[in-house]
């Protein structure tokens, strides 16, 4: 019998600063992808552009001001999450401007 939806969280805590790519969860492997159920970013030190990717492909962007919490939450644990990345693709956040940006996410790995 497979894992319940709520055993199979993992969480990471997000601390970058360098603007570009960073891969916050790395590719789970073939015939897996990642389903991001919650997700909160806090950017420090000015306004910042934040693009979420699968892998090299744009998901959305969004602007945040100094300070400007972002959270999403997957409340009605819908199968996919908030965010789904591709099969075997990583997620990455990138980074508009060399400034710190922290916080949380809770994801799945799917197969």
């Amino acid at each position: 019998m497979g894992l319940s939806w709520a055993e199979n969280l993992q969480h990471i805590a997000v601390n970058t600063s360098t603007s570009g790519n960073n891969t916050l969860i790395a590719a789970p492997g073939a015939g897996k992808y990642l389903a991001i159920d919650f997700i909160t970013l806090n950017p420090d030190g000015g306004g910042q552009t934040l693009i979420f990717k699968s892998g090299s492909t744009e998901l959305f962007r969004l602007m945040l001001d100094d300070n400007q919490p972002l959270t999403y939450e997957n409340a009605i644990q819908h199968p996919k999450g908030i965010i789904t990345c591709a099969d075997n693709e990583e997620f990455v956040l990138n980074l508009g401007a060399a400034q710190s940006v922290t916080g949380f996410i809770r994801y799945r790995i799917v197969e």
